[in-house]
């Protein structure tokens, strides 16, 4: 697994729990628990989320996996009782690898999932969603050209679709647009196929 640590985003992120958790930099360790440990309450993840984003300059996902893939394919599919099943436990081990998977198991109810979430956790969200704006497919899915060109994702046209995260490429030939699969649809795909 990668030392997020060493990431040079870390230091951002200490920066902007420090400030918003009124800390001391020194207070904050990478493994650090935000709720439990360091006194985050669920009003600063908002607060810290809007900083990172204003810092970095990327968009972290406005919900966490589980909800928007319970939403799309269902809860019961990864819940049961309010508790997670042994689909949904998977899901979250892959999607925070930065915490001990066996941390992660079968009967945690849904809310217990943050208790897990430390300044790693951000630093891991900037890294994977920065390798996600520098994407470039190269070809299109739908013709197999290669000709492709960036879009504007804010161009009044595209305002009335659902764009995925990171950059929008159009054909050139025929009109396809691409974007990068969710990282949320990756997750469950691969949570799917070890079924």
């Amino acid at each position: 697994m990668k030392d997020y640590a060493k990431s040079p985003y870390y230091e951002t992120v200490v920066d902007i729990l420090a400030d918003v958790l009124q800390l001391e930099k020194e207070e904050i360790e990478p493994d650090s628990k935000l709720l439990e440990e360091l006194g985050a309450e669920s009003v600063d993840f908002l607060d810290i989320i809007n900083r990172i984003e204003e810092k970095t300059s990327i968009s972290l996902p406005d919900v966490n996996i589980l909800k928007y893939l319970s939403d799309k394919y269902g809860k019961e599919l990864f819940f049961e009782d309010g508790k997670l099943n042994n689909t949904g436990t998977k899901v979250i081990q892959m999607a925070m690898p930065e915490v001990d998977a066996s941390r992660f198991h079968t009967g945690l109810r849904e809310h217990e999932i943050a208790d897990f979430i430390t300044p790693l956790t951000f630093v891991r969200q900037i890294e994977v969603y920065k390798t996600l704006e520098e994407w470039k497919p190269e070809k299109c899915n739908k013709c197999g050209s290669g000709n492709l060109s960036k879009e504007d994702k804010d161009a009044s046209e595209y305002l009335e679709i659902s764009i995925d995260p990171g950059p929008l490429y159009k054909c050139r030939e025929c009109g396809n647009l691409i974007s990068h699969k969710r990282i949320e649809e990756e997750i469950y795909e691969k949570v799917m196929a070890e079924k």
